[in-house]
């Protein structure tokens, strides 16, 4: 990111960015990568038992929190990242990741 950023802005956007961010997860208490991988983990049996066998969260026919979970679940999905827990985890749940018919 900083590569792409003008000279000032390189120095100083990503260190602050990432400041920020580390904030924001420190006061949620989710430093510990154990500790967010059990709580992704969670939510997303959470989902997978919600959802069940049905097509759609909400009767036959899709509704905004299909659309919004369809984009983040996508994106865990496609991302390509070196090792992903939570692509592993998120793929142990078919119908989570299957489209339905």
């Amino acid at each position: 990111m900083a590569g792409s950023l003008p000279v000032p802005l390189a120095f100083y956007l990503p260190w602050t960015l990432r400041r920020r961010a580390h904030s924001h997860l420190a006061r949620r208490r989710c430093l510990d990568e154990a500790q967010v991988l059990a709580r992704c983990a969670k939510a997303l049996s959470a989902l997978s038992t919600r959802l069940a066998e049905r097509p759609f969260f909400h009767g036959a026919r899709p509704t905004a929190i299909d659309a919004t979970l369809f984009a983040y679940l996508t994106a865990v999905l496609r991302v390509p990242l070196p090792e992903s827990k939570l692509k592993t985890a998120l793929s142990s749940k078919p119908n989570l990741v299957s489209l339905p018919t």
